[in-house]
């Protein structure tokens, strides 16, 4: 056991004896810090305590938790308990491997059978032996890694010796060889990236990559199997979310319709134009009219307050007989380049890229100064880069982290601007 750590008898000892509300609050806090801990140490198996939780919680009348700690042992958890369990992790829904995450398991470890189908099927349990880094894996970032270094290399060579002597006798030779590395460190990064995401956990190559929609399939599937509550319980969720938002809007209108249910379906439809008919926007007004304000109709539907107001909720609001408010516009002042130059990584590769290009024609084409116009057209190339990342970091100033690395990159154009005038004069 790491230094410093309480030792799980210990802390199941704490869970035994607490009868004080104060008492049992803290001890079940400091048990559950020891299983977050040994979520990622794996230095000492925590069974024992997660059993202890969950009787502790069984006793106290928590059954979705009793459910959470006691899941890991096949049998021990009553059925209403995995049903609890199974709405509380779909209230945490997200497309992440969240089952693993809210239950404190290590990343690599296999879900229990009975809530394995509440996440997708790329985290779901392993086949034994095969992982995420399979050969093919690792003979892609290989190459990809080899293919990138030569390019640079080969690039390298190309650019000193147009600063140097303008001399490029070599050039068109290293030129397709450096094009031809590129697109092989392109083509291997795109099909690593074709892939698909994959998580840190093993599990079998076999599985496709993650599904963007299986959260509004899962509630589907959910409500066919009579469990609606669950159902509805996962697509508010999504919503809240954003997680496929049109999709689960659409099923949480659908669904409310065929539980007959008009004001839910008002209540759900209002939030993107076109899913609720004005006979659910009367029935779902009238869940207002006691306080007809903005504020409370989006709270109820679900829609973000940075958000315009769509046209159906302010109709919504008309009909409960409240008055929406002018939407603001929103300028693009506020985040500086952080809004209006998202592609600025991009710009600099650009620049820098034209840079090059201009020093390889004019040496190519044996212009007379051509050294003098590479060193003029790289120096102003990275005058500009510098200059607007520099500016980038003093339009950051909430986001320290981008605003150094902004600062950064920057300083770095220049001082490198500023090295190469003082090496050719």
């Amino acid at each position: 056991m790491a230094r410093g750590s309480t030792s799980p008898e210990k802390l199941i000892g704490e869970l035994r004896r607490a009868e004080s509300a104060a008492a049992r609050s803290r001890a079940r806090e400091r048990a559950l810090s020891r299983l977050r801990v040994g979520r990622f140490r794996g230095d000492v198996d925590l069974t024992a305590l997660r059993m202890a939780l969950a009787a502790h919680d069984r006793r106290h009348g928590e059954p979705s938790q009793a459910g959470r700690w006691g899941i890991v042992t096949e049998g021990w958890a009553t059925t209403r308990e995995l049903r609890d369990l199974r709405r509380y992790l779909l209230g945490q829904f997200s497309e992440g491997d969240y089952v693993r995450s809210v239950l404190l398991l290590p990343l690599d470890a296999t879900l229990p059978e009975a809530v394995a189908d509440l996440v997708d099927p790329a985290f779901r349990p392993p086949r034994a032996g095969e992982t995420v880094t399979s050969g093919p894996g690792c003979v892609l970032a290989l190459g990809a890694t080899i293919s990138g270094l030569t390019a640079f290399m080969l690039l390298y060579v190309i650019v000193w010796n147009v600063l140097t002597s303008g001399n490029v006798a070599s050039a068109p030779m290293l030129a397709l060889l450096s094009a031809a590395a590129a697109l092989v460190c392109v083509g291997f990064v795109l099909a690593v990236r074709a892939r698909g995401p994959r998580p840190s956990a093993t599990i079998s190559p076999a599985i496709e990559p993650r599904d963007r929609f299986f959260g509004t399939s899962l509630a589907w599937r959910l409500h066919d199997a009579g469990d609606d509550r669950a159902s509805r319980i996962l697509l508010r969720r999504m919503i809240e979310l954003d997680i496929d938002g049109d999709g689960a809007r659409a099923a949480m209108v659908e669904q409310s319709r065929m539980a007959g249910r008009l004001d839910e379906a008002g209540r759900w439809g209002c939030g993107k134009p076109g899913l609720s008919t004005p006979a659910e926007r009367t029935a779902f007004a009238g869940q207002l009219r006691a306080s007809p304000v903005e504020s409370r109709l989006r709270e109820l539907a679900g829609i973000p307050t940075p958000l315009p107001l769509p046209s159906d909720a302010r109709d919504v609001l008309r009909r409960a007989g409240g008055e929406p408010t002018e939407p603001v516009e929103q300028t693009e002042s506020d985040d500086g380049f952080g809004t209006r130059w998202k592609a600025l990584p991009l710009v600099t590769f650009v620049m820098l890229g034209l840079a090059i290009a201009v020093a390889l024609i004019v040496a190519i084409a044996q212009v007379p100064e051509a050294p003098l116009i590479a060193r003029v057209t790289l120096a102003c190339s990275g005058a500009i880069v510098g200059v607007l990342w520099i500016i980038e970091s003093f339009l950051l100033p909430r986001r320290r982290t981008a605003a150094t690395l902004a600062a950064a990159v920057g300083a770095l154009a220049l001082s490198t601007l500023l090295g190469v005038s003082a090496i050719f004069g």
